[in-house]
């Protein structure tokens, strides 16, 4: 078996390469593979498989890159035609259709042959330590070793010494998947509200509020407040005059302690604490991550929150965010829809009802408009197939938007489906003998 290549080179024409017995049955057309080109390797593509070939002798398919084929029969066909008329290199056509990064770039790689040996320059002495330490090196990787540096001249006297082997090699594939950032709530969306009121910064104003808050109606002495929320009067006299809280200072007999209760509506105290402790983003990440089903991409979350990656880690740190990454796909027609231009394969019952549908259809004369349903007996037998009088409940629902199968089909339409509805039920289908 042979491979009819397609080359990324700018030579007009093909090349056939046999198939070795380790990859015989993995070689299909469009797929990329890796061959050995004059004294370099190459990446090609695979345009045919023939049987036979006229070339006497033909060098070995290295490897295939890629599972799956690269390109299908038709771009390949495209491929062709852009060939023939504008002169290019079939090869540098199909490149046209891989994305950039997909083939790595051409290297060369020095493997270390022996190490006895004697009257070297100081250049090349500095090169064989280097292979020495590190095992074979590739030119990008003496490059950095070796900065400003003509190793390359160093390396060809080594090569031809036999004490290095030089070889030029493809580098891996520089296209990679892309990574995107993203979060997810940790916690159960009814659990925010009871969170919400933690979040941001510490603030002694909204600890002593949730004391009070947490006290009831008849409050609580001002000193003890005070002491379980490690704060001290003057954090009471800016919620007094914030008219969030109330003491009984004006009132008190001198026996009398003091006392401190909340004036607040209760329903407004989790707002305001978020408000004094400054968690009101905070919030509204968790609100936003609850609305999702999935992880969400922080690029996302940052336009729709003004969050930032040091809020995104802090709740992280509190256990309510799960910080994570996903793979991007770079699909430019997902949200695209195509509507397909054949119908789909019916199942054997589905047939079976279509054939009478479409006998009766064909009979009907959908030019000419059809009488329409005679005004309904005010009377139905019971077990009829008749329909019930319009009632002031089915004008409730209407009103409510409750419409019928039939309510927004024309008259016509629906006095021609509904004796073959009553049919229908009459003579079930194998699929209704089977249930």
């Amino acid at each position: 078996m042979y491979a009819e290549i397609a080359l990324n080179v700018p030579v007009r024409g093909t090349f056939h390469y046999h198939i070795p017995d380790d990859l015989a049955g993995q070689v299909e057309i469009g797929h990329l593979v890796q061959v050995a080109f004059r004294t370099a390797q190459q990446h090609g593509i695979v345009i045919d498989l023939p049987t036979e070939s006229d070339i006497p002798q033909t060098k070995p398919v290295l490897a295939v890159l890629d599972p799956r084929p690269v390109v299908t029969p038709e771009q390949i066909a495209i491929a062709r035609w852009i060939s023939q008329h504008n002169l290019m290199a079939l090869g540098s056509c199909l490149w046209l259709f891989l994305p950039p990064g997909l083939t790595g770039r051409r290297d060369v790689q020095v493997t270390l042959l022996t190490e006895d040996v004697d009257h070297l320059t100081e250049l090349e002495t500095q090169v064989l330590a280097l292979l020495q330490r590190r095992g074979p090196l590739t030119g990008h990787q003496l490059n950095l070793a070796l900065p400003g540096k003509d190793w390359r001249s160093a390396v060809d006297g080594l090569a031809k010494a036999a004490i290095v082997h030089k070889a030029n090699i493809l580098t891996a594939p520089r296209a990679r998947p892309k990574l995107v950032k993203t979060a997810a709530l940790a916690i159960h969306p009814h659990q925010i509200d009871h969170v919400a009121r933690h979040l941001g910064r510490s603030s002694k104003q909204a600890d002593l509020l949730e004391v009070i808050a947490a006290a009831g109606e008849d409050g609580l002495p001002v000193e003890r407040a005070l002491r379980i929320a490690e704060t001290t009067r003057d954090t009471l006299k800016k919620l007094e005059a914030g008219g969030s809280v109330a003491t009984n200072q004006d009132e008190r007999d001198v026996d009398e302690p003091l006392r401190v209760w909340l004036i607040l509506p209760r329903e407004a105290v989790d707002e305001n604490l978020i408000a004094l402790r400054k968690g009101e983003r905070l919030h509204h990440i968790l609100r936003v991550l609850a609305r999702e089903n999935e992880a969400l991409d922080l690029s996302w979350l940052y336009a729709q929150t003004d969050a930032k990656l040091a809020d995104l880690k802090r709740l992280e740190d509190e256990g309510l965010v799960l910080l994570g990454e996903s793979e991007s796909w770079r699909d430019s027609l997902a949200q695209r829809e195509f509507v397909p231009s054949l119908a789909p394969p019916l199942t054997p019952e589905q047939q079976l009802v279509w054939d009478v549908l479409e006998a009766r259809l064909k009979v009907w004369d959908w030019e000419n408009e059809a009488p329409h349903p005679p005004t309904p007996s005010p009377t139905v037998a019971r077990g009829s197939q008749e329909d019930p009088p319009f009632t002031p409940l089915h004008q409730w629902r209407e009103d409510r938007g409750e419409v019928s199968l039939f309510g927004n089909s024309p008259p016509e339409l629906w006095w021609k489906l509904k004796p073959l509805a009553r049919q229908m039920r009459h003579t079930p289908t194998p699929a209704e003998d089977y249930f």
